[in-house]
Formats: structure tokens, sequence, C-alpha cells
């Protein structure tokens, strides 16, 4: 039974550098098809390596509306155009069956999988072995943490120890920004400072 749909498209991306091009299908309508180039992996990579501007999409078959024919022309237009990898960006042959890999695109498949560097979890497994025989060191051990410059707690201190000079400096005309810079802190740490501090609240209006 046919798969009624609403108006999809078959289209062909190119890269202007390689040369070399995509067949996908999509569903999606206006804006959200102008500037969709598709979900391959191979072409997502490809774009973030030489940017959209580099890429042209242009439309091979438009207001399709039945599923199974949406897949057969995808299928139809990749053999067409020859996009399958390596001669383009397709790592299958189309439509729905998404694993129907070729079998040079299995081999390659296979190969970078055996090849892959160590993935995290297998770090982590070899740490949690060493710490069991007792080899590993963590790299910070031994270190004393400092408090950040800019952490509340450093910063109400600083203020604290310098608040007379805070005052002194209002009196003289500065503002509470260039106090702030003057001392490393930040200006709303000033303000409350101030406004909790009962001798300025006596000797100015707040």
């Amino acid at each position: 039974m046919a798969i009624l749909i609403m108006n999809a498209c078959v289209y062909l991306i190119t890269c202007l550098i390689t040369g070399k091009q995509y067949v996908g299908q999509t569903r999606k309508v206006g804006r959200n098809r102008k500037y969709y180039y598709g979900s391959g992996k191979l072409l997502k990579l490809k774009i973030k390596k030489y940017g959209t501007k580099n890429f042209k999409k242009q439309i091979l078959l438009d207001n399709i509306r039945c599923g199974t024919a949406l897949n057969l022309y995808e299928m139809f237009y990749i053999k067409k155009h020859n996009t399958l990898y390596p001669n383009g960006y397709n790592l299958d042959l189309g439509g729905t069956g998404r694993d129907s890999h070729c079998d040079a695109t299995k081999q390659k498949i296979g190969n970078a999988l055996r090849n892959r560097p160590q993935k995290e979890r297998d770090i982590k497994n070899r740490v949690a072995t060493r710490r069991e025989r007792g080899s590993y060191v963590a790299w910070n051990k031994g270190k004393k943490k400092t408090q950040p410059a800019n952490s509340g707690s450093f910063q109400k201190g600083k203020i604290a120890k310098n608040i007379q000079f805070i005052m002194n400096s209002l009196k003289e005309g500065k503002s509470q920004h260039e106090i702030a810079k003057e001392l490393g802190v930040t200006q709303p740490g000033i303000c409350q400072a101030l406004n909790q501090n009962k001798l300025y609240q006596n000797a100015f209006i707040i």
C-alpha cells in the first residue's frame, strides 16, 4: 500500500570545491527546505570543512506525494548521478534501506571501526585498572586548591578590607565602576557592601 505524504522532493547537493555530489530526499517545506542540506554523515563533515557557501543545492524532482515513490526516486538519482561513496557523498543506496550499504562501503566502515582510537570508556577502564594496582597518580595530587580570584567570597573579603578606601574614593568624586576596576572586583559587589555598611549609610544619602 502506497503511503501518501505531503509535498516532498528529491534534491542534489554539489560541492563546488571537490565536485562531488549528494542526493537526498526531504518532506520539509518553505524555509526549512531551503536551508536543509541533508542528514548524510559524510556530507555534514564536508559542509563543516568547506562551509555551506561552497555547496550548491538543486531540486531534481518536486511535488512527490507518495512515500514509496519518494524512496524509489532517491535511489534512481543516486545511481544516475553516481553519488555513492567514494564517487560522491552518499553512504547508502537511498530509499528506506538506510543500512543497504554496498560491499565497498561496508568494508571501509569496518576498517574505520577497527582502526579507530580507544573510546573514552576504554580509557576509563584502563585508569580503573591502574588504580586497583596502585600505579595511578592523579595529575593534581598534592596540589593546593586555590580559590578563583573572581569568586564571591574572595571579592567580599577584598571589598571589606578596602571599605574605607572605597568610601574616601567616593568622596573624592570617583564612580563605583572606577573603584571596582582599580581594586579588581565587580561594581555590584561594591554596591552591595556599601548598602550593608552603617558608616556609609550615615555618611551618604542612598
